[in-house]
């Protein structure tokens, strides 16, 4: 149980280290963070955090399509999703999109997001 506790502890500790390093837009290091966590925890079992954390990191280095799969993983597996993580993953999945050009799909986040300034840039983008 105490082994339990530490581990939930250093987990906490990390995504708040992470979550630092993207606000200091140090994103190569946060990717190289969250993706050694999610190795370590193993893929089934990583903390659902994690995933929109090298997601969004992914998505800021150009890694449009990880960013894709891990925010898609994020929004589908979280319960009780943080409405400011929600919004998140959903502008940045749907930048991510827009930059592969799959406007349907960047429109559908676009919205979800509730970002006027990202649809607006979809709306230019498919004429």
């Amino acid at each position: 149980m105490l082994s339990l506790l530490l581990i939930s502890a250093l987990s906490v500790d990390t995504v708040n280290s992470i979550r630092k390093q993207i606000s200091n837009k140090q994103y190569n290091q946060a990717y190289q963070a969250s993706n050694s966590m999610i190795l370590q925890q193993g893929m089934l079992d990583a903390d659902s955090v994690l995933f929109l954390l090298r997601g969004s990191a992914s998505v800021r280095i150009g890694k449009y399509l990880q960013g894709i799969s891990d925010l898609s993983r994020f929004l589908r597996t979280t319960k009780n999703i943080n409405p400011k993580d929600q919004k998140e993953a959903y502008l940045l999945r749907g930048t991510a999109y827009l930059k592969t050009g799959n406007l349907e799909d960047a429109k559908s986040d676009a919205e979800n997001s509730k970002d006027d300034s990202l649809v607006k840039l979809i709306t230019k983008a498919r004429f």
